[in-house]
């Protein structure tokens, strides 16, 4: 019996997108009275992923098909502070591109080995909101980002100097070719990759230069070069062994750090001068000398004394936790792993997916932390006070409010006076016809504009068709 609001009408697309996607309503039950009791239970409402032909996740394809169901798994919130908040918000949300302006993550990882956990951290964070801060976040993943036939250092540097979080995944695999010192291996076993020894004949890491970047970015973040780029904090997750079992070791203990070889204490020429090169030519930043503080072995200590995810203390905190259901990214993660390693069974995997999958938590903490910070420099820099957030406007004449001020309103239905269910009242809540008519026009553009977004496999495309500006603050169809 609470208070009507717009999340309600978030709902209300949520299931309408959830029914068009897989031809099923989110909640099943048995009868009106199972119905009502699944609908205000506590649980979570499965995932669209879940239940998505095979036919239409073909068609979208795994990104899509993850992004989609990462949005519409918000607007089913239970829990209507976890929704997204307005139309404008929900909106941004399917504006997906290969190419974003900004970015909150960038994943750093050694192809080799740690792709697939890379690949899970953008299923399961990309295009979400923070449940706190209610932050929307974007992850750069280059396996999604970098476009075909265009240059990958450029797409890749720009991505990390357009992004608020760098995130390298510190394992055996990224490690190891780094540590080549008091050992006459030249080659490193697993990722076959030349190990480095500080000389100059030593090949280009790009591991490496990832982390110089920005640890050279995170060194300037609070000076007047801090302009041309959006570092504001360095979170490694460190990655142990994976043994059969799905358990996670600990990468201190296990030989995951450096893999069991010594870091050298000299710079590896090819790689500082790689890096060197990048900062000059995006930003106009120099490296400066290639001093100790840039060797192999500071470089690796910089970064690993940087506060992190450990992900066996996770595993840990998990091991008491029962009948957890997978998300999105966890349910199509599995099916691919498990067909790269057969020697890990399905119960390990779904250990080893839930592990990386709880992290979901402490990332959303630190990417508040990190816009937080970002908004206090930015005003700083602009030398104002904090602006007094404007006081919401609760139910219909918050949806009037908005309506009245040209922005988007989405209805729970598509025409007159009708109702719309949905968890936080338990009871039908009518909207006015007042909100009805002035919401009328604009959400059919709403529906129609998302379902394009949806459907078309190139969703950038539709949005320009659809006259979608960049901030998708507002919106028209073009004529044709």
């Amino acid at each position: 019996g609470k208070e009507a609001s717009p999340t309600i009408d978030i709902w209300s697309v949520g299931v309408i997108m959830f029914q068009l996607l897989s031809g099923q309503h989110p909640i099943v039950g048995y009868s009106d009275a199972d119905f009502l009791d699944k609908l205000l239970s506590d649980d979570k409402v499965q995932s669209v992923v879940r239940v998505l032909p095979e036919p239409s996740r073909s068609k979208f394809g795994l990104r899509m098909a993850c992004d989609t169901a990462n949005i519409i798994d918000t607007a089913l919130e239970k829990d209507p502070a976890k929704r997204w908040q307005s139309a404008t918000d929900m909106l941004q949300s399917f504006s997906h591109k290969k190419d974003e302006s900004s970015y909150t993550i960038f994943v750093s990882y050694r192809v080799v080995t740690e792709a697939h956990l890379a690949q899970m951290l953008f299923e399961e964070l990309n295009n979400t909101v923070s449940p706190q801060g209610r932050n929307r976040v974007t992850v750069y993943v280059d396996s999604y980002r970098l476009e075909d036939g265009k240059d990958w250092e450029q797409g890749f540097s720009k991505g990390l100097c357009k992004s608020l979080i760098h995130m390298p995944l510190i394992s055996c695999g990224m490690t190891a070719p780094l540590a080549g010192e008091g050992t006459e291996e030249e080659v490193e076993p697993k990722t076959k990759r030349t190990k480095l020894k500080g000389v100059r004949s030593d090949p280009i890491d790009n591991c490496l230069k990832e982390q110089q970047i920005a640890l050279r970015l995170s060194e300037l973040k609070d000076g007047p070069e801090a302009k041309g780029f959006q570092l504001r904090k360095i979170c490694p997750i460190f990655v142990g062994d994976v043994h059969s079992d799905g358990t996670v070791g600990d990468f201190w203990r296990d030989g995951s750090n450096g893999g069991g070889g010594d870091y050298p204490d000299l710079v590896s020429q090819p790689t500082f001068e790689a890096v060197d090169a990048i900062l000059s030519r995006e930003l106009g930043i120099s490296m400066g000398s290639a001093s100790q503080e840039w060797t192999v072995r500071r470089t690796m200590e910089r970064i690993m004394a940087e506060k992190g995810i450990e992900l066996h203390k996770v595993q840990q905190e998990l091991e008491q936790e029962q009948g957890r259901a997978p998300s999105a990214g966890v349910t199509s993660f599995l099916s691919r792993y498990r067909a790269e390693h057969p020697e890990l069974s399905k119960k390990a995997l779904e250990k080893l997916a839930f592990v990386v999958s709880s992290t979901k938590k402490r990332i959303y903490g630190i990417v508040d932390q990190a816009v937080a910070e970002a908004k206090k420099k930015a005003r700083s820099r602009a030398g104002r006070p904090r602006a007094a957030r404007p006081k919401a406007t609760p139910g219909a004449a918050g949806a009037v409010a908005r309506a009245a001020t040209g922005a988007p309103v989405l209805p729970g239905v598509a025409n007159g006076n009708q109702t719309a269910l949905s968890p936080e009242n338990g009871r039908l809540s009518h909207s006015s016809e007042e909100t009805s008519r002035l919401s009328a026009e604009r959400s059919s553009e709403v529906t129609r504009s998302a379902m394009i977004c949806l459907t078309a496999a190139d969703s950038e495309a539709s949005l320009n068709s659809w006259g979608v500006n960049e901030n998708l603050a507002s919106f028209s169809p073009k004529k044709p």
